[in-house]
């Protein structure tokens, strides 16, 4: 299957796909043998929507009509059948992978309820779906099982649940992207999604539209590649929907980094998906090679204290990261990032008590650099009990400090606790 100017997916699904595979390689293994062997795959949990009867052709004209315009503009080459499912008032459109085929199951009375431009963007939709699922050799679809199927369990963890969330939300905008491909209308993509919901607060696509621009202080939106956000407000996912099926039409060249922020918002230590956490676990050994690169900050149980980020493995000669990089990262943290970031900078002052005043020197450098000074003299205090004065004396004296443990660093008669 293929698309006209759609995409191949997100970089978020792309590195779910890394992620899961190295976290679950067994259950990975197992299940993608799973998609590659059965004929049927997708998420039919409804057991009446898998004994769907099929809609033949002449007894449904207009459906099939609507059916072939959408394969042709997405240049979907594939057998794209329908099916009702009897006993389910709900309107919706459902899709499974038969074979050779895809099978589009419906249920109520969704082909009535939209127009035929929305019915096309419900076709493209769905037929987003299947492309989705098969991509990264259909660990897309695995990623989603394993996610799925770990959330259920009484004690996964917030990280699971906000990646969910998250895989959720980027396949959903990926796929509206074929839908909008497939009915050529924006209104169209909005009003598939809203109608049916049958919730009659729902506003017009338009209507919508502007209310997430306002929203973001956006009055007049113009879709641009050096586009800046302000801070992120708690908008619902089908504004969110909205917005980036409309920066997409307009064909804004890097917008999708903006989409990262919209539909990730602040990072909170607290809940970090998957991949934030390994985001942030590679952003914290590489900072600690570039903190610890002075010979004085080597110290024997510095070193050790090192490792313990390093699952029991010595510290790396280098980082995967300049030093610059990491900084631009932490300055444009959330609160809660930078706040960790602070305590990693003590946790590291205070792991050898005979350099403490000169890591905590160190410290009050990088915290500066970071742009979290204040943040940082303030849990300095709080945490080791110092006045004010004690910690703008030791500011003020830094430089003389670090220099110091440089020159005594060099001195061979202060070798003895070095690695």
């Amino acid at each position: 299957m293929s698309a006209k100017d759609v995409g191949h997916g997100f970089e978020f699904h792309r590195e779910l796909t890394q992620t899961l595979r190295s976290m679950e390689p067994d259950t990975w293994n197992r299940l993608q043998q799973r998609e590659k062997t059965e004929p049927r795959y997708g998420w039919l949990r409804n057991d009446a929507l898998k004994t769907a009867s099929a809609i033949l052709r002449n007894d449904a004209p207009e459906i099939y009509r609507g059916i072939d315009l959408a394969c042709e503009r997405l240049g979907v080459e594939e057998q794209v059948t329908a099916s009702r499912a009897e006993g389910i008032e709900t309107p919706s459109c459902q899709v499974i992978r038969v074979s050779d085929r895809i099978d589009l199951v419906l249920t109520g009375d969704v082909e009535e309820l939209l127009n035929s431009n929305e019915f096309l963007a419900l076709v493209g939709r769905q037929l987003g779906q299947v492309h989705l699922w098969q991509a990264e050799d259909g660990g897309v679809w695995v990623a989603e099982q394993i996610l799925t199927t770990t959330c259920q369990e009484p004690n996964a963890s917030e990280s699971w649940h906000e990646t969910l969330r998250l895989h959720h939300l980027y396949s959903e905008i990926y796929c509206d992207r074929w839908a909008y491909r497939a009915a050529e209308d924006f209104n169209a993509v909005v009003a598939s999604i809203q109608k049916p919901s049958l919730d009659d607060a729902l506003c017009e696509p338009a209507t919508l539209l502007d209310k997430a621009n306002k929203a973001l202080g956006l009055a007049e939106p113009e879709a641009t590649s050096d586009m800046a956000l302000p801070d992120i407000p708690a908008l619902s996912d089908i504004q969110i929907r909205a917005l980036a099926v409309d920066w997409w039409r307009r064909g804004s060249e890097g917008f999708d980094e903006q989409l990262v922020d919209l539909v990730e918002g602040r990072e909170d230590l607290s809940g970090l998906s998957l991949l934030k956490q390994g985001h942030w676990q590679r952003w914290t050994r590489d900072a600690l090679v570039h903190l610890l690169k002075p010979a004085w900050r080597r110290t024997r149980l510095t070193l050790n204290h090192a490792g313990l980020f390093y699952s029991g493995n010595d510290l790396p000669d280098s980082a995967q990261q300049s030093v610059e990089s990491l900084d631009r990262q932490i300055r444009s943290a959330s609160e809660s990032m930078r706040e960790y970031a602070c305590y990693l900078l003590l946790d590291f002052s205070m792991c050898d008590s005979q350099m403490k005043e000169a890591a905590l020197a160190q410290a009050l450098e990088w915290a500066k650099r970071w742009g979290c000074e204040s943040l940082f003299q303030e849990i300095a205090r709080r945490e080791l009990r110092l006045r004010k004065s004690q910690v703008d004396a030791l500011i003020n004296e830094a430089a003389t400090i670090l220099a110091e443990a440089e020159r005594h660093s060099f001195d061979p008669a202060n070798s003895e606790s070095k690695k």
